[in-house]
């Protein structure tokens, strides 16, 4: 079970007690402080408070106040695979307090929904596109892609090694902050590059203000070209395979160390799954 460190949260789950019959640990970085303690169930973390800004930009969508989304470039796609083309349609599309949603469409629900977005380039689309529908499939999540893996802004920027000038992942990211979408979601994910390029981007130009954020691959923990501002308050789940290339041949204690090290040391709200078995994408 979880217990209280001098300086981390530290939780083993039993490897009896996994699906895959796997070694995986839990990690939390920095110092907890009591007001931020987790409260867990079988060794998996209950959900961590959601940061007061998020908490009011869901007030203002409770409250039909939320203006509609900002317009969308071609280089970003809007998908939601677990609604109807007719609630997809209506909900990016309508002023709220001047369209009628179509008929069957419940609207309370969908203001409650959770509302997700898959940063597409590096997040596994193909390789997890079956978690992915299920995750567009429940009724309390709103799931939306942004961009594409494969397009042109799909590279490493000029600060990388064999990096490339605009289109590139960093001047993708300044489209979906020019865009707004970090003001009509609740929960980030990325993946391999994504996490790299895209999420410390996001950390330099808005700190605090970015929403929690999922991390497959835990690019933004790892050595890069160029540096992290990683902000104290930033909320963090990290999924890490022990077999990954991105460990560049670590050993998993010293790879596992190496990422804590990486995480401010006031930050209390980061978490880290390392799977030992785990190669690049999660394995179905």
């Amino acid at each position: 079970k979880p217990h209280r460190a001098q300086t981390a949260f530290v939780a083993q789950r039993e490897p009896a007690k996994l699906a895959a019959g796997g070694s995986t640990q839990w990690q939390f970085g920095g110092q907890p402080r009591m007001q931020d303690a987790v409260s867990t169930q079988d060794g998996v973390p209950a959900p961590i408070r959601m940061p007061q800004h998020q908490l009011h930009g869901r007030m203002q969508q409770h409250q039909g106040l939320r203006s509609p989304p900002a317009h969308r470039s071609p280089a970003v796609t809007f998908d939601l695979p677990g609604a109807s083309t007719q609630e997809q349609q209506w909900r990016a599309s309508r002023p709220r307090s001047m369209s009628l949603p179509p008929e069957g469409f419940d609207e309370a629900l969908a203001l409650h929904r959770t509302r997700v977005t898959v940063v597409a380039p590096g997040a596994g689309m193909h390789q997890n596109g079956k978690a992915y529908f299920a995750l567009g499939q429940d009724s309390l999540l709103q799931v939306e892609k942004a961009g594409a893996s494969r397009a042109p802004y799909d590279r490493y920027p000029e600060s990388w090694p064999n990096g490339a000038p605009a289109p590139n992942l960093k001047s993708f990211a300044e489209d979906l902050l020019s865009q707004n979408w970090l003001d009509r979601t609740d929960i980030l994910i990325f993946g391999s590059r994504g996490g790299q390029v895209v999420l410390p981007f996001f950390w330099q130009n808005r700190g605090s203000l970015v929403p929690p954020a999922v991390i497959i691959n835990g690019g933004c923990a790892m050595q890069l070209p160029t540096s992290v501002f990683w902000p104290d308050e930033a909320m963090t789940f990290l999924l890490v395979g022990g077999q990954d290339n991105f460990n560049k041949g670590m050993p998993a204690d010293a790879h596992l160390a190496d990422i804590r090290s990486r995480v401010p040391a006031k930050n209390c709200t980061t978490a880290v799954l390392y799977v030992n078995e785990m190669t690049h994408m999660p394995q179905p």
